[in-house]
């Protein structure tokens, strides 16, 4: 192996693990690509080389040695974080990491994250402890059909007879380079569309990240060009590739335009690197080649496969510790890659013959304290965090039962403040409040109905919140057909699963309310400008929603946005103000339509109850409070009101005391993510949410009242 590349590997390792501990430098997710084409260099080099040596390319040996080189480390450090998560996690986590497990054992990881990050629930969903094994599928898939198109052109043009410099060797070297660089082309031109077209996908998919492993094993073909290059070309070459890597990760985004056109900028980098250092005789500087990083580029595959999953396991306790990291993932990587990784290689395992026993006494020696330490670090610590989740904790004790006036005004500039009642006389919020002050003051977990697991299962009524292929109103229509007061909600996700409150509230026996409902998931009801945030989707839909206002007229619209931070393209938070001119712009226009304008707070977000509940855990973990973003957007909303004489309503004394939100009130859980009311939970909220939409149905019944008369 060169110096040079052992060198790249211990760098690239060491980047990833600083980018995903603490998010340093912006740009590490470059280092997947390096990775890719070292690897197509580096395996196409192999296959190059046994097909000049013998005339022919042993398919199942070299399917053998890939077995041999991936799958045992894989496993142990699989069968690891399954152990463990199964230790700390809650049961709908477990359930899913030993999902992620599988997919990841069975070598499709990428193809199954790219459907879970396109899922607009489950992309906010806790981080997979597996989620980086998806650059290991897209390696194993490409080799899956490379070497067999390799043999198939080697055994259609040449023959295994044939001198290796042959004039049929030549040929068939060629054809087999010629249809190495089109498949090449061809990816990279997929790539650069589909970046574009699904970013999310493009990032996951073989087909994207094929060009990447595909450049690394173009330039394995012109490897005896590259070992004549003049010294000191090769030592230009080698630092421009180094320079070039480093600005790769300064400046390439991770989206959008990336893997392609961006990531042609770390591939090339790379592939200047492979190039300069081909030569011998060029003079490798020392920081890229010593016996630190020789070792440490050995040890690359096992510091790759360890260091997400404690990372994970860590945070899942503690967000604050992930420095522990470098220590923990440092000695289980030397453990693995000495007790299992080097051994398997050498074919020492499953064999009790005297010269196997000799090679594995000889992948040991001089190992063995290095893996004791490393076994009793690793277990030790990670012990302790085990222990340290499931332990209960002290819960401080909770706020006064009592709602201040602050946390449950109704601010109406139509509606009389002294209609809404406060919050002393609303029985059914008291009867929350009384759940939701209990739920701050337990020790421990109640047994839910529904599960934890199946909370993210339930969808919203009649599913009416589908941007992909959005119901037509009439299909998101609840309620009597002559009610006298026709409400209409609108907004994004949080508005729909919000919805079920309200339909349970109109499918009462005595409503006199009809609801119509346009909610979209990722498309809030603004005038916000096209984005990564918002999709051209979006904007057809809102529009459609907006037209909806305007011909159905409604005596109340009810508007509910998330509150969350929106990025925008260049990785920076959207202002407030600018947030704020958005929904402006749509009140605004809708006022004109509406009888009363309501705007409806989202639940504040919170953490997600499959990561913050774990056995043995405390209830506390899982408490948020209202402030930061969403408190200061719905400032905004207030101040938007109060301008343009509509209502806002805070929804925070159905999931809230005071500013402290639990995440189960009884035993329903308030939230089946970060954001979004369990539909459960919505449906029990539902007589709160009356009262406190009375006053404006209240004024809404009035002109229709009085109409009839």
């Amino acid at each position: 192996m060169r110096h040079d590349l052992q060198g790249l590997r211990a760098y690239a390792v060491l980047i990833v693990i600083a980018t995903h501990v603490w998010g340093v430098p912006t740009g590490g997710h470059v280092t997947v690509d390096m990775f890719f084409v070292i690897s197509g260099f580096l395996i196409t080099g192999l296959l190059l080389r046994e097909q000049s040596l013998f005339g022919r390319v042993s398919l199942r040996a070299f399917f053998g040695r890939r077995v041999k080189r991936l799958l045992p480390a894989a496993a142990v450090v699989g069968a690891l974080t399954i152990t463990f998560s199964a230790l700390m996690f809650s049961a709908a986590r477990r359930n899913s990491v030993l999902e992620d497990g599988l997919w990841s054992m069975l070598l499709v990881q990428n193809w199954h994250l790219a459907t879970v990050q396109t899922d607009y629930f489950a992309a906010d969903g806790p981080v997979s402890p597996f989620q980086h094994y998806w650059s290991l599928s897209v390696e194993e898939q490409f080799y899956l059909f490379w070497p067999v198109l390799m043999v198939l052109v080697f055994s259609l043009i040449g023959r295994s007879t044939d001198a290796p410099d042959s004039r049929r060797s030549r040929l068939a070297r060629g054809a087999v380079g010629g249809l190495l660089v089109a498949m090449t082309l061809a990816s990279w031109a997929w790539s650069l569309h589909d970046s574009a077209a699904a970013p999310t996908t493009a990032y996951f998919s073989t087909l994207d990240r094929a060009w990447e492993i595909g450049c690394g094993a173009v330039i394995a073909f012109g490897v005896r060009c590259w070992e004549r290059v003049a010294p000191r070309l090769g030592v230009a070459l080698l630092w421009l590739g180094v320079v070039g890597l480093g600005v790769s990760m300064a400046v390439v985004p991770e989206t959008p335009g990336f893997p392609a056109p961006w990531g042609t900028l770390p591939v090339l980098a790379t592939g200047a690197v492979l190039i300069g250092g081909a030569n011998p005789a060029v003079r490798v500087p020392t920081f890229l080649a010593n016996r630190v990083t020789d070792y440490l580029g050995g040890l690359s595959y096992s510091l790759y496969l360890c260091h997400f999953p404690v990372l994970v396991l860590l945070r899942s306790v503690d967000p604050s510790v992930g420095w522990l990291t470098l220590p923990i993932c440092g000695a289980l990587a030397v453990s693995v890659h000495h007790a299992v990784e080097v051994p398997r290689m050498r074919g020492a395992w499953f064999s009790w013959s005297p010269p196997a026993a000799a090679r594995l006494r000889e992948s040991f020696q001089g190992t063995a304290p290095f893996m004791l330490i490393g076994l009793a670090t690793v277990t030790i610590l990670m012990s302790a965090v085990a222990i340290h989740a499931v332990r209960p904790r002290s819960v401080p004790s909770p706020p006064d039962a009592a709602v201040t006036t602050d946390e449950t005004r109704v601010h109406d500039t139509d509606v009389d403040r002294d209609a809404s009642g406060g919050g002393a006389d609303m029985s059914a919020v008291a009867a929350l409040q009384t759940q939701l002050t209990a739920a701050l003051a337990a020790t421990s977990w109640p047994t839910f109905d529904p599960p934890v697991e199946r909370a993210r299962d339930e969808h919203p009524t009649d599913d009416c919140g589908r941007l992909d292929d959005p119901l037509p109103l009439s299909s998101c229509t609840f309620g009597p057909a002559d009610a006298s007061v026709r409400m209409m909600l609108v907004g994004d996700s949080t508005a729909a699963y919000l919805a079920d409150a309200l339909v349970t509230l109109v499918k009462e026996p005595s409503s006199d309310v009809r609801l119509m409902t346009r909610t979209a998931y990722g498309c809030s009801f603004s005038d916000l400008p096209a984005g990564p945030a918002v999709s051209d989707e979006c904007i057809d839909f809102r529009n459609t929603a907006m037209d909806d206002v305007e011909r159905e007229h409604p005596d109340v619209l009810l508007i509910v946005n998330t509150y969350g931070s929106i990025e925008l393209a260049d990785k920076s938070i959207m202002p407030v103000a600018t947030w704020s001119k958005a929904l402006t712009t749509f009140a605004t226009r809708a006022d004109a339509a509406a009888g009363t304008v309501v705007h409806l707070s989202p639940p504040p977000p919170g953490p997600d109850p499959t990561e913050c509940i774990t056995p043995g855990g405390s209830p506390e973990r899982c408490v948020t409070s209202s402030s930061g973003a969403w408190a200061a957007r719905w400032t905004a909303v207030e101040f938007i009101a109060e301008r343009l004489h509509q209502t806002a309503i805070d929804i925070r004394p159905l999931v809230c005391v005071v500013s402290r939100c639990p995440v189960f009130a009884g035993n329903t859980l308030i939230r089946f993510d970060g954001v979004h009311l369990a539909p459960a939970y919505a449906r029990k909220m539902a007589p709160g949410l009356r009262e406190l939409l009375m006053p404006v149905l209240d004024q809404a019944e009035a002109p229709a009242e009085q109409s009839d008369g």
